[in-house]
């Protein structure tokens, strides 16, 4: 027979399920559990309430793993297309972004030979020449028929070796023909050019002149 009352031993049964009583106490639930329905009942509920089931915390971690991965993946590609994008832009930046080459009288070689006029840039490689063909213009109160040029560099240009060094070359950048119907050739930073090297409307050509350099001349 148990020695133990029904109220002390609902009282002990989570130290029991916890496995943490003396073997004399342990001896004395299991006893009144045996004989007892309520507390083992009791008992039955205290167990399943302490225990967790394998499986539903696997399914639990599985989650957040699996939530943490989809996050990772999410990170890693946001940062692969910020870097792609970042590294094009630069790119591109340093292979298209041009800007024009002040005009240096020692850096370019002019040379007209019968009624052709040679241009050759003479320091190091260029991205590209724009040739603004016979524009009629005012200059001192006289209308004058002018050609207009400049030389673009972009950072990877000036990385490069000029194909004008060699001084056997007959190469030139610019030839201007019919050299004889021209009244002037001005260089200088007109690259609002369009693609067919003609310049918008409304552009300020007394502005653009006055920054330009003369640097050919009919002398007729």
């Amino acid at each position: 027979m148990s020695k133990i009352n029904c109220y002390i031993a609902k009282d002990l049964l989570p130290l029991y399920v916890d496995d943490v009583l003396s073997e004399e106490s342990k001896n004395e639930i299991e006893n009144h559990i045996s004989t007892c329905a309520d507390c083992k009942k009791e008992h039955d509920l205290v167990k399943k309430n302490l225990i967790i089931p394998i499986d539903n915390d696997s399914v639990i971690l599985k989650k957040i793993k699996r939530k943490l991965l989809n996050k990772k993946i999410i990170v890693s590609a946001i940062s692969s297309v910020l870097a792609l994008a970042i590294g094009t832009g630069c790119f591109c930046y340093y292979i298209l972004y041009a800007t024009t080459i002040p005009y240096e009288k020692e850096n370019f070689s002019i040379e007209q030979v019968d009624n052709t006029l040679n241009i050759n840039y003479t320091k190091g490689a260029y991205y590209k020449t724009t040739r603004i063909m016979s524009e009629n213009i005012v200059v001192d109160g006289e209308e004058k028929t002018v050609d207009i040029l400049f030389f673009e560099e972009t950072l990877s240009s000036k990385r490069e070796k000029t194909n004008t060094d060699d001084k056997n070359s007959k190469h030139s950048d610019i030839e201007i023909e019919n050299i004889e119907d021209i009244d002037i050739v001005y260089y200088g930073d007109f690259s609002l050019a369009d693609e067919d090297d003609t310049m918008p409307s409304g552009y300020n050509w007394d502005e653009a002149y006055k920054n330009a350099t003369v640097i050919w001349e009919n002398d007729k």
